[in-house]
């Protein structure tokens, strides 16, 4: 049967000898990356992990996260990425929240787990395994992944998605008017593959026989100059990325087009667009989605008309309704709260009942998020109702640095946002209002810094006497970017 735990296997049947990746120090082919499963899959076993366990993963090479991730899938265990810039604080809540037995990665994360029951397994120990082991029978609905989303609360949930629901969107994004890599395809790995939309790709990429090129980190010259040079033909990539590369292609002519072209995770600035259709020479095809949606809810398509500033109709199989707030639906083109229901649709927040609740209702997943559906049932994302802040690609939560801000005794309110930015597309700044204790802007970084990953670490932090409000009281939050122009 094929399923998401197998689909290295159907492929290196298919291709044993055709590259899983490639790069200029690696090349790995199907039949060896499925060897290697096999035997993480044994080394896992080996150590006690059963069905149902949840390994942790913090691992940013392609090859290195293919190897345990699908190995995991294989024993029926659940797989928690786990970005490696998080901090010491931040982890140990994913690890104790989601039960995790062992954590596979690096030597940089042992902080992660010194003081705790969760053992740091490296991943050499696994694929070096002297014995094979066959894959364990998995249902459609077991729960593949936890991936961590914040919200609007400050404290990370985990959104458990299982192998029909990735699957779901393996086979809608196949189709090659949409993503739909082929086996000749070299599919640039730019995306975080803790993240659900980097998790896709690596399983597109993979389902189609095709070869993708890791990318630990995102360096614009660099894939730049991998597209100019006609090495990958296919890049998956957030709005940020593309701008990005924008401002980092001096003296290139990409005399050899992109085939496809896809974007998600932020509307996508016109100017960007323009830019990358003319110079890279393909249609920009783009989406959305979010994390409990496994990611992907809509989709332009590069055989039909697409609409400035739309994310394209729904995927098949996937109901799209714009409603106000008491949930009732409202008329074409009028702006409310998009809510998804489908195979897409998360099977709920890890152990988190009441959150659940609160996020589906009938099977409805409400996504805090603005947009509207136009007369021809193009969707149109308008807004963030949760705010949620896209830095360099990633997604930043400001409740989650809010409520770890509130924490400092010289810290009475805290509000942060998102201000446009040419580098990284938003830059974090963090309103203050203090306790009275004495307080300094750089106190406050390195505060930050010591208590939230890099990429969450407000930038620049403003002291204020009181915050905006609203009539009703609540933070009033589209006003406080005027408070920069005193500064």
């Amino acid at each position: 049967m094929y399923n998401l735990a197998n689909l290295v296997d159907v492929s290196a049947d298919q291709a044993p000898a055709s590259p899983a990746f490639v790069g200029p120090d690696v090349t790995v082919t199907y039949r060896e990356l499925a060897e290697q499963i096999s035997a993480a899959r044994a080394g896992l076993l080996e150590l006690g992990i059963s069905s149902g366990d949840r390994v942790a993963l913090s691992l940013t090479f392609a090859p290195d996260f293919a190897v345990a991730f699908y190995a995991t899938l294989g024993i029926g265990a659940v797989a928690v990425p786990m970005n490696p810039a998080l901090t010491p604080r931040e982890a140990a809540h994913y690890l104790g929240d989601s039960g995790a037995k062992v954590l596979i990665g690096r030597s940089q994360v042992r902080s992660w787990v010194e003081d705790g029951p969760v053992t740091l397994v490296a991943l050499d120990q696994l694929r070096r395994h002297q014995d094979r082991a066959p894959m364990t029978s998995v249902a459609p609905d077991d729960t593949a992944v936890i991936l961590y989303t914040s919200g609007t609360t400050g404290v990370p949930k985990g959104a458990e998605l299982t192998h029909a629901n990735l699957l779901f969107n393996v086979a809608e994004l196949s189709d090659p008017a949409i993503i739909g890599p082929v086996q000749t395809d070299v599919v640039a790995g730019v995306l975080p593959l803790f993240h659900t939309m980097g998790l896709t790709i690596l399983n597109l990429t993979l389902t189609a026989g095709a070869s993708m090129w890791p990318i630990e980190k995102f360096e614009a010259r660099h894939v730049a100059e991998l597209i100019d040079g006609g090495q990958v033909s296919m890049l998956a990539a957030v709005p940020t990325h593309l701008q990005m590369l924008m401002t980092s292609c001096e003296g290139l002519s990409f005399r050899i087009p992109l085939r496809r072209l896809s974007t998600a995770g932020a509307g996508l600035p016109p100017a960007v667009r323009d830019w990358a259709q003319s110079s890279l020479g393909t249609p920009v095809i783009e989406g959305y989605g979010l994390t409990e949606a496994s990611p992907t809810v809509a989709y332009n398509r590069a055989d039909v008309p697409i609409r400035p500033g739309s994310v394209g109709h729904p995927l098949p199989g996937v109901d799209v309704k714009i409603v106000d707030a008491l949930g009732a639906e409202v008329a074409t083109d009028q702006l409310g709260e998009i809510i998804v229901r489908g195979p897409n649709v998360m099977k709920g927040y890890w152990n988190n009942l009441t959150a659940t609740g609160a996020a589906i209702t009938d099977g409805w997943l409400a996504t805090g998020d603005i947009g509207r559906i136009d007369a021809d049932g193009y969707l149109y994302v308008v807004d963030r109702l949760k705010q949620v802040i896209i830095r360099g690609g990633f997604n930043v939560y400001p409740g989650e640095v809010e409520a770890v801000l509130r924490e400092h005794p010289a810290v009475a309110e805290a509000a942060v946002v998102g201000i446009p930015d040419a580098r990284v597309g938003e830059e974090i700044v963090a309103f203050i209002v203090g306790t009275g204790a004495p307080v300094s802007e750089e106190h406050l970084r390195d505060y930050a810094r010591a208590n939230l990953a890099a990429y969450k670490s407000p930038r620049r932090f403003v002291l204020t006497t009181e915050l905006p409000r609203t009539p009703t009281g609540k933070i009033a939050r589209t006003q406080l970017p005027s408070l920069l122009t005193d500064k």
